[in-house]
């Protein structure tokens, strides 16, 4: 478990002691997504975009469920982005409530 102090753009910062589950960004580092785990079992998304190495925006948001973080990285869209999905994918390989969030059953 460490600390962590997510800043946000036009939100207060989350402060929460956790882990991180799983990071993924583009090859050129415009645009990161991680996703943590906070020690009351909270997911917390995090997205930031860069230009020219110089971070343009940052958000976070806390979740009781996967299944809101993985919403939440939708950013209003009907589907992820390939760099918010293979953060999700990631953090499956770590975590059995990450991972049975993102599988849609049928019958």
């Amino acid at each position: 478990m460490q600390d962590y102090t997510l800043v946000r753009q036009g939100l207060p910062p989350i402060k929460f002691t956790g882990k991180l589950l799983s990071e993924a960004e583009t090859a050129d580092q415009s645009f990161k997504v991680r996703i943590y785990r906070s020690k009351g079992d909270r997911f917390i998304p995090e997205i930031e975009r860069s230009y020219r190495n110089e971070t343009v925006y940052k958000n976070a948001s806390a979740f009781l469920y996967a299944k809101d973080a993985i919403e939440w990285l939708k950013e209003g869209e009907p589907t992820l982005g390939k760099i918010s999905q293979e953060a999700i994918e990631k953090a499956c390989a770590v975590d059995n409530e990450f991972a049975s969030a993102w599988v849609e059953v049928v019958e």
